[in-house]
């Protein structure tokens, strides 16, 4: 029997992100299990990953349950999850292992050493990056670097990453692919009777310039300089909505509140019509301190609208005028840059090259290419 394996802390990544992959893998003719924490509710609460696994059996795949945890300074629990990843992998006899995110992929990297099972790791963004706290570089370079000791390949998914590993991880090989791909068909289909429903439904007048944000209520999703340049700038007809849920939800509010901007900031929870939203946005705004590539920005080129992001790793491949590239910190810079996006969001050159880049780089059709050459050259 061939078996693959895909490994990840947290079942959300797995099904966000890989489930492309598994279909490619039992295409192919594998079996492929997945392992990951199901308990963790970090991310998902239990009705979501009882629904994904629900979604797994349809496809016939099976699953287990490994107690990864999400803090890697917790050397217990990390113990406690290779000993069991270790007999699972010994069960099954996987060919190979392909695990995702740092925790687990620390885990099965080790296994895989052990049992001689050929390895592929997808960094999401290393934790180490420039600009990135002195503490990420002294913890999670060293440990990527001797790991990379025991990976076949490693995938990066931006040009930080790919530059980087290539010069410094000599002991495996190196590979390049953008993300998980945008399916431009899906977010580019939308239909204007769709666009006018949805804008209506939010309370945005025909008159009203919509910018939306899309992502975790989190400090690293940074929405909250977003607010304070809507505060800035000042313009009643500027509504902005941000879709996403998480532990700064109600700091967030407070600060609505506190500036008065209760009819130009609105908090939408998490929703499932992001190809709708895009569609109805004039303006797409991703104000991120740290991303990998991000599959929300992508979406939102697919969905031509215009786009002003945080001039970071991941951001910039798929963004390159800096007319539309600000500084996450820097209040003023945001607010100008959104003014200067106001001013422009109908420029069909600026919207057309980032769609004609994304269509030629970062398709899904451009990865599952570059994916199913990569599981052939492992799995031969």
């Amino acid at each position: 029997m061939k078996r693959v394996l895909m490994v990840a802390t947290v079942p959300s990544m797995i099904s966000n992100f890989n489930m492309n992959n598994i279909m490619m893998l039992k295409n192919k003719g594998y079996d492929v299990d997945v392992a990951c924490n199901f308990d963790d509710t970090t991310v998902w609460d239990s009705s979501k990953s009882d629904k994904f696994k629900e979604k797994l059996k349809q496809f016939n795949i099976n699953f287990y349950q490994v107690d990864f945890c999400r803090n890697p300074s917790n050397i217990v629990k990390v113990f406690c999850s290779y000993k069991q990843l270790l007999e699972l992998s010994r069960k099954r006899k996987y060919k190979l292992i392909h695990c995702h995110t740092p925790v687990a992929g620390v885990v099965a990297r080790l296994v895989a050493h052990k049992l001689k099972i050929k390895c592929l790791y997808t960094a999401h963004g290393f934790h180490f990056f420039k600009g990135a706290p002195w503490k990420n570089w002294i913890v999670f370079y060293p440990i990527e670097k001797f790991l990379s000791k025991y990976t076949d390949v490693i995938i990066t998914i931006n040009n930080e990453d790919y530059k980087r590993a290539s010069k410094d991880f000599k002991d495996c090989s190196v590979e390049y692919v953008p993300g998980i791909g945008a399916d431009i068909d899906k977010f580019s289909s939308i239909s204007e009777d769709s666009r006018r429903k949805l804008r209506d439904s939010l309370g945005v007048a025909d008159d009203d310039i919509m910018l939306l944000s899309v992502g975790e209520l989190s400090r690293r999703k940074n929405h909250e300089v977003v607010i304070d340049a809507m505060n800035l700038i000042g313009n009643n007809r500027l509504k902005y909505f941000i879709c996403g849920r998480g532990s700064l939800e109600s700091q967030l509010k407070e600060k609505i509140n506190r500036l008065g901007l209760q009819n130009n900031v609105f908090l939408l929870g998490y929703r499932n019509d992001i190809a709708e939203l895009n569609s109805a946005a004039d303006i797409f705004v991703f104000p991120s301190l740290q991303e990998g590539l991000p599959v929300a920005l992508m979406e939102a080129i697919a969905s031509k609208r215009l786009v002003v992001c945080s001039n970071i790793r991941g951001n910039m491949d798929l963004v390159t005028d800096e007319h539309y590239l600000f500084k996450p910190t820097d209040i003023d810079d945001v607010a100008e840059k959104i003014k200067n996006s106001v001013d422009n969001m109908r420029n069909e050159d600026v919207i057309g090259r980032n769609f004609e880049r994304l269509d030629d780089c970062f398709s899904l059709n451009v990865v599952s290419r570059k994916m199913s050459d990569i599981y052939d050259r492992l799995l031969r």
